[in-house]
């Protein structure tokens, strides 16, 4: 199942649609970027999220959801500029949605939401 987007450009839309991945948790966790744009993860312990394959221009999404049993904390390589680590906290089903643009070589975070 895939999700729905919206691309606004100077007179026009378009709308698009793109594959939801679903990350394998881990000590390391790799993000493929030429396998899709949106990315699913449910930690099961602290974690270090990874990128390869980056395309410059590219919106990168990171949708991480919890599941209660232990708060994890997830750290971002050395490819990824961020406004820090990510505590998932305890809460059972909280999500937490996390976006980046590449220049080619680095993701770079634009946004990030608290747990919903």
């Amino acid at each position: 199942m895939g999700n729905y987007g919206f691309h606004s450009g100077v007179g026009h839309a378009v709308r698009y649609k793109t594959k939801l991945f679903e990350l394998t948790a881990g000590s390391t966790v790799a993000i493929d970027t030429s396998k899709g744009s949106v990315f699913t993860l449910t930690p099961a312990q602290a974690e270090t999220i990874t990128a390869s394959n980056l395309i410059a221009g590219q919106i990168v999404t990171l949708i991480i959801a919890t599941s209660g049993t232990s708060t994890y904390t997830l750290t971002f390589s050395t490819g990824f500029k961020t406004t820090g680590t990510l505590a998932t906290g305890s809460a059972d089903a909280k999500t937490f949605v996390l976006q980046f643009i590449s220049d080619g070589s680095t993701l770079y975070e634009i946004s990030r939401t608290t747990a919903m």
